[in-house]
């Protein structure tokens, strides 16, 4: 909560300050409050320490945060012990809203070839039983194609 390893002038670490700070310590503290959100209640968490944080800007989402805190869980009987927690969150880049999708289907088919020879003629049957009640009775838009292959003489 201190540093951080990715700095302006590209020193390896420096003290972790301003509107960094600020935003490292508005995450832990939304972690904190979506994790008691969830197991409240039950158990109670409080943090003790941030042991590792991770941070990735993604230009369709938004800022990732990876967080592993160390956390103080308190249950309704008053016992408490520290667990670590890694957890992840999304600072969206705008508001978020769900965009209805037109109803697609699948017009792609899948061809499959299968090569035989004479010796692969006991196991046709059982395959042909098996490939029909998975593609075939469940709708795939697949064509098997058995490519014969043999000698001049076995013709």
């Amino acid at each position: 909560e201190e540093e951080i390893y990715s700095c302006i002038d590209d020193s390896p670490k420096c003290e972790l300050r301003g509107v960094d700070k600020m935003e490292v310590t508005d995450v832990i503290d939304t972690a904190i409050e979506q994790l008691n959100k969830k197991y409240m209640p039950v158990l109670h968490l409080k943090k003790q320490q941030l042991i590792n944080g991770y941070r990735r800007f993604d230009p369709t989402r938004g800022m990732e945060y990876t967080l592993d805190l160390q956390l103080e869980v308190v249950n309704q009987k008053g016992h408490s012990r520290s667990i670590t927690k890694r957890v992840h969150l999304v600072r969206p880049l705008s508001l978020i809203e769900i965009i209805p999708m037109p109803y697609v289907t699948e017009a792609t088919r899948v061809h499959i070839i299968i090569p035989l020879t004479s010796e692969d003629r006991s196991y046709v049957n059982h395959f042909l039983e098996v490939f029909a009640s998975n593609a075939f009775e469940t709708s795939e838009n697949a064509v098997l194609t058995f490519l014969f292959i043999y000698d001049p003489e076995e013709a």
